[in-house]
């Protein structure tokens, strides 16, 4: 297995590693649309603002985990405002419980302390949890959303 973090040579590999994770989570209305999405995206921001990383087993990502960087206005706990989102923690059913997920996203946090980001926050399930916590995140409870 190779743990390391993705580069423009692997857009396709990325591409497809995003489109099984979705679907796996949830449903696509337009998933051609929603790929080519994704292509444009990892195009424009992979190497700058965008930090993913992989870990294959003969050519195949069997986990992964990415961060989106994104900048506001200065805050009390970031004030160079550098903010991270978590996203795509995913790792196939076989090869789950063996800590590739953690030793990925411990080397994302890394590159994003490095970085200058200040902040990471993601969204979990129940199963990630326990991972999360183990990592140092803590609960946030004051955080609302709406859907446009």
């Amino acid at each position: 297995m190779e743990f390391r973090k993705a580069g423009m040579e692997d857009i396709d590999l990325l591409t497809e590693n995003r489109m099984e994770f979705v679907t796996a989570v949830s449903h696509i209305q337009n998933p051609e649309e929603f790929r080519r999405a994704t292509k444009e995206y990892l195009r424009e921001h992979l190497e700058d603002d965008l930090i993913y990383y992989i870990c294959t087993d003969a050519g195949k990502i069997v986990s992964s985990c990415l961060l989106c960087i994104y900048r506001t206005l200065p805050l009390p706990s970031a004030i160079n405002g550098k903010h991270g989102l978590l996203l795509n923690v995913y790792t196939l059913k076989e090869y789950r419980r063996q800590g590739l997920a953690k030793s990925l996203i411990s080397n994302l946090i890394c590159d994003a302390r490095e970085m200058g980001v200040s902040r990471i926050s993601l969204n979990y399930t129940d199963e990630g949890y326990p991972l999360y916590q183990a990592l140092g995140f803590v609960k946030c409870d004051r955080e609302m959303e709406m859907k446009l």
